[in-house]
């Protein structure tokens, strides 16, 4: 399937320079009892050229060629850290979609020639509606989940573990398909 490109648009370079940035793992600092689950708190956001590019200016183009929805995917791993990493929960794979439409609220639009606005499908498939770019762009973007190690995959003693966090999306008039990677810092469990 071709896409139509807007002009004026590096879409290979703003691909490229999209990342995840801010990741941060929270877990008992206690440790956990032998046999329970852990549960991991996982935040992070996209920044870069998928971020910058998805505006309203863009919404508009890309809404007349008919590029209507954007989808985010990412997977999230958790894993022993040592020389080979071996996975211990996940992968985990959610999805964000971002659907343009035409809307005629008056407090969106400042006149008829910018009438697209986006609304954003979360992980459980439930639709948010946004009055502000900003306010939708920090939620498209912006991840915070809670993941549930299995009691199964952890041992007695201290595990030291890593989270890592893969995004894709697809090709668009305004973006390149492509694909980002982060790493936490390896972090060490208790289990007693």
């Amino acid at each position: 399937m071709s896409v139509q490109v807007l002009p004026g648009i590096d879409r290979l370079a703003l691909s490229k320079s999209t990342k995840i940035a801010g990741l941060r793992v929270a877990f008992p600092r206690e440790g956990v009892a032998y046999g329970d689950g852990l549960w991991l708190g996982l935040r992070f956001r996209v920044e870069g050229g998928l971020y910058d590019v998805f505006n309203r200016n863009v919404w508009q183009s890309a809404y007349a060629v008919h590029d209507n929805a954007m989808r985010f995917t990412y997977r999230v791993k958790v894993l022993r850290s040592g020389i080979v990493p071996r996975a211990v929960a996940g992968p985990l794979k959610c999805v964000r979609k971002a659907t343009l439409y035409w809307t005629r609220n008056p407090d969106l639009t400042d006149d008829s020639s910018n009438a697209i606005w986006a609304m954003v499908v979360d992980e459980e498939k439930v639709p948010h509606l946004f009055d502000s770019e900003a306010a939708l762009k920090g939620f498209l973007f912006s991840f915070e989940r809670k993941l549930l190690v299995p009691a199964g995959s952890l041992r007695r003693g201290e595990a030291d573990l890593m989270v890592r966090v893969e995004g894709k999306w697809g090709r668009h008039s305004y973006i390149e398909k492509g694909q980002t990677s982060a790493t936490s810092e390896p972090f060490r469990v208790k289990v007693s």
